[in-house]
């Protein structure tokens, strides 16, 4: 009787196990890394984010360390450099703007260099007389470059398109 008893509780046992395994949930898949294009947008949001709120030290950490920016206002060779330039700007004109981005095209020209275009609008600015300014609207082009710390702008280059003058 004893052995009778110690087969069934092993039948049961086995037969609990393998139903238990059965329907136990398989398990939830490794989400995927995100893409290049999808890290390149996140630099532009941090870059956005930065500008809100003045931040020339934030913005200058999403440069490479030997980074740089052309804009009308000059060249900026450097991390430090390009740091000081915002602080500048956010100190005078870009004081209280906020600049809002759009990548209209990337292009990875090597798994760790990648050319950004887009679009940008800075807005809040004010004239001389503290009047408000409508949006500088611009495009930009950037090629950034994949640091150990991820991705980071290599060279940006804003700049407000001019139409030719009228060749009558």
């Amino acid at each position: 009787m004893r052995t009778v008893l110690h087969i069934a509780m092993m039948v049961s046992l086995v037969a609990f196990v393998g139903v238990a395994c059965q329907t136990a949930p398989p398990p939830e898949p490794e989400p995927a890394p995100p893409s290049n294009e999808e890290l390149l947008g996140a630099l532009l949001t941090d870059f956005q984010d930065a500008w809100a709120q003045a931040d020339a030290a934030a913005l200058g950490a999403l440069f490479a360390e030997d980074g740089d920016t052309l804009t009308a206002r000059g060249h900026s060779r450097g991390r430090a450099e390009v740091v000081e330039s915002y602080r500048q700007l956010f100190e005078g004109p870009f004081k209280g703007t906020t600049v809002a981005t759009e990548t209209t095209s990337v292009r990875l020209i090597q798994p760790d260099v990648a050319l950004v275009d887009g679009t940008y609008a800075i807005a809040g600015l004010k004239g001389p007389d503290g009047a408000d300014l409508p949006p500088v609207k611009g495009l930009f082009t950037g090629v950034n470059v994949k640091t150990a710390d991820g991705w980071r702008m290599g060279c940006s280059r804003p700049m407000i398109p001019v139409s030719p003058p009228d060749a009558s």
